[in-house]
């Protein structure tokens, strides 16, 4: 082997190694494809599972798929589930997708929503643009625009846009739990920069599944320091600074810091298995302390086991208890307009 071909095989491997480890300094993305490339698999047909009557589910209910909403951003469809048949206007919920801020899509809470939806309830899955294109703030946004895009709605479809339930599973959770906070807590909504929206007494509740409610905690977890460095990337990636970790305005990212007496009522629940637990515990406590209404569901380890986005294991039963108690939940809520 020549000197020349020596050097060429030298400088292709210092490509190959120092240019994905600069791009990786340099931008949040790789980070994210890495999370996008690891959860490539899940679709409609293998996210969770189904509930025994999914075949009675599938007759009760209907979806209007791919609505686009009017936005500023290019993920922008929303599906919609609707009972049969019905013709007076329905509560609607407005379901927000997990996934970590970077991945995740509409189809999720499938199963779920046409669940709901066979129980008199207009349910919403959106869609909103991922991070590293848009930050946790712009998806806040988005959930605004997908509100304000009700009345619109309602002409042509059975719904109430004075009984809207704001829900979400995992990042969407928080998405949700955020977007209430911005309705009923002014300063709060100043902080962010979010504008209000959403005439309080319209909001009939909240639906929060597998939710971390203090993303400030991340900033300093005791992790390894490949995770470490995955974490300090991905937060990069949803908030658009890269010193996130050391920047204090990041501080209202702790949900339960800005809670009021206005929050709305909020149906909380976590497994307890890889996931948000104890903050889903310290978020119940501060809306007690609040007086605001809350029903949380928890689960005794020793008991069952239920890990994180456990609802939609529909077929667990975790799955069948949390369904029983948010229908519960939102009968009492909206029973009036």
């Amino acid at each position: 082997m020549t000197q020349v071909q020596v050097s060429l095989i030298l400088i292709a491997v210092l490509t190959i190694v120092l240019i994905p480890a600069a791009f990786t300094i340099w931008t949040p993305q790789p980070t994210i494809w890495l999370a996008r490339f690891l959860t490539r698999k899940i679709g409609p047909d293998n996210y969770g599972s189904k509930p025994s009557d999914h075949p009675e589910l599938m007759v009760q209910t209907h979806v209007f798929s791919d609505i686009s909403y009017p936005s500023k951003y290019h993920e922008n469809k929303i599906d919609l589930y609707l009972p049969q048949g019905v013709s007076k206007p329905l509560p609607v919920i407005i379901f927000i997708h997990g996934g970590g801020f970077v991945t995740g899509d509409k189809f999720m809470p499938a199963n779920y929503s046409r669940a709901l939806a066979s129980d008199g309830f207009a349910v919403i899955s959106m869609n909103y643009e991922l991070a590293p294109k848009a930050t946790l703030f712009d998806q806040t946004k988005q959930v605004g625009e997908v509100w304000s895009y009700l009345q619109q709605l309602a002409q042509k479809y059975p719904l109430d846009p004075s009984r809207v339930i704001f829900a979400g599973s995992s990042a969407g959770a928080f998405l949700a739990g955020e977007f209430a906070l911005i309705q009923t807590n002014t300063e709060y909504a100043k902080l962010v920069g979010v504008p209000q929206l959403v005439p309080t007494n319209t909001i009939k509740g909240l639906l929060l599944y597998s939710a971390p409610y203090d993303i400030t905690a991340f900033q300093h977890s005791d992790v390894k320091p490949v995770q470490q460095f995955m974490l300090k990337r991905m937060g990069w990636g949803i908030l658009g600074d890269k010193n996130w970790m050391n920047n204090p305005k990041f501080d209202v990212l702790n949900l339960s810091k800005y809670i009021t007496k206005d929050f709305p009522p909020a149906f909380v629940t976590d497994g307890n298995t890889n996931s948000f637990e104890k903050q889903a515990r310290v978020f119940v406590t501060a809306l007690q302390e609040k007086g605001v209404p809350v029903t949380s569901l928890f689960f005794d380890p020793a008991v069952m086991k239920a890990g994180h986005g456990y609802q939609f294991d529909m077929a667990s039963q975790a799955s069948i208890r949390s369904l029983k108690q948010t229908k519960e939940f939102l009968k009492e809520d909206t029973s009036s307009s």
